[in-house]
């Protein structure tokens, strides 16, 4: 794995060269600076926070999507569209790091119940 205080930064330069301005669903949350991205982008700024993802993504199955959750305590309130943009910039943000395959796993317990997996 890279170097944990590089990742941050590769992650936010490939935000601001392939995600915004593209037809992603994200793009809206950039613009609107709303509280989902601010907190996705806290996520992603969070050294210690980046090291849980990482590890519980590859160790632990558990993926990302659901540790941002059970992290925030998202609830049921959360709209399709919100647990879309969640799904898709996790995966944006494994893609960039060099994970190429994913699969899919299912947790009862959460705000958004699909998840995926990602492998190297």
């Amino acid at each position: 794995m890279k170097d944990i205080k590089n990742v941050s930064k590769l992650i936010i330069e490939a935000i601001d060269l392939n995600l915004i301005g593209s037809s992603n669903p994200l793009t809206f949350h950039y613009y609107e600076n709303d509280n989902l991205w601010n907190d996705l982008l806290s996520f992603v700024n969070d050294e210690d926070m980046m090291r849980t993802m990482i590890f519980n993504n590859d160790k632990l199955g558990i993926s990302p999507v659901h540790t941002y959750c059970a992290t925030l305590n998202c609830n049921d309130k959360l709209r399709d569209f919100e647990k879309n943009s969640i799904g898709r910039f996790w995966k944006f943000v494994f893609e960039t790091l060099g994970y190429n395959n994913t699969r899919r796993v299912y947790r009862v317990k959460s705000a958004i119940t699909n998840g995926k997996l990602f492998t190297q």
